[in-house]
């Protein structure tokens, strides 16, 4: 739009009129903000510190958006994080085998009866409970249209957060409680945590090694055995064993 006088330029103005996705996923809300900021791939990765193809990956919804790129992709582009990732986002930055099993529990079913409710096959769905396989958005929502359906009462993301509520959440036997106390840092004030197992064992060479092998081949073994406190321990008994 613009506006002369005698000849002269006085208003240039330039209004978008990109249409607004409607499906509203985060991957197509990432890419129309993306473009309305006049950026490519290229140039947001930069921005957050990831290689091109991540960004497309989620602009095509192949991946959700973790929750704390999600922040940091708002943050570049300007926009409310909420834009850039849903309730299957939130549901896979949570415990979600222990929201499954809960509900599985409660509606008093086997592992294989609620695998077959839900519609995926047993192998899959034991693997989805243990957490050693993460779930697709396919299946998270078959899982929410089937529970919608036939227990209304019962929620995946109404599981987490009653868990989250209840102010305490078993971690390798150990209570966290969340009335946690704080101590000074700098400007700034940190959970007073501290690990159970301090001891300045060495791990020796194989005990390195089974690390390593850990870390690199089973990872998410690895996480846990990290959040549960076990890693140590194993290591040392490892190390123990073969000297």
């Amino acid at each position: 739009m613009c506006q002369f006088y005698q000849g002269r330029l006085l208003l240039h103005v330039t209004l978008p009129f990109e249409e607004k996705p409607k499906s509203n996923l985060p991957g197509d809300n990432l890419k129309y903000y993306r473009q309305r900021k006049s950026l490519t791939t290229r140039q947001l990765a930069e921005h957050i510190d990831v290689v091109p193809a991540t960004i497309l990956m989620y602009e095509q919804n192949k991946h959700p958006i973790p929750y704390d790129v999600a922040n940091d992709l708002a943050s570049a582009l300007d926009v409310n994080a909420d834009l850039l990732y849903d309730d299957f986002a939130v549901f896979l930055s949570t415990p979600y085998s222990e929201a499954l099993k809960d509900i599985r529990i409660s509606i008093g079913m086997s592992q294989r009866a609620f695998a077959e409710h839900i519609g995926v096959i047993p192998s899959y769905y034991y693997k989805l409970e243990s957490g050693h396989r993460r779930p697709s958005r396919k299946v998270y929502l078959r899982m929410v249209d089937t529970l919608t359906r036939t227990h209304p009462h019962h929620s995946l993301l109404r599981s987490i957060i009653y868990n989250q509520s209840e102010n305490r959440r078993m971690i390798g036997g150990a209570v966290m409680a969340q009335n946690l106390t704080y101590i000074p840092c700098g400007d700034y004030f940190i959970p007073n945590i501290r690990l159970s197992h301090t001891g300045a064992q060495a791990l020796g060479k194989y005990g390195r090694m089974r690390r390593t092998f850990l870390e690199q081949n089973k990872p998410m073994l690895f996480n846990d055995m990290v959040l549960t406190e076990t890693l140590f321990p194993h290591l040392w008994e490892v190390w123990t064993i073969v000297k």
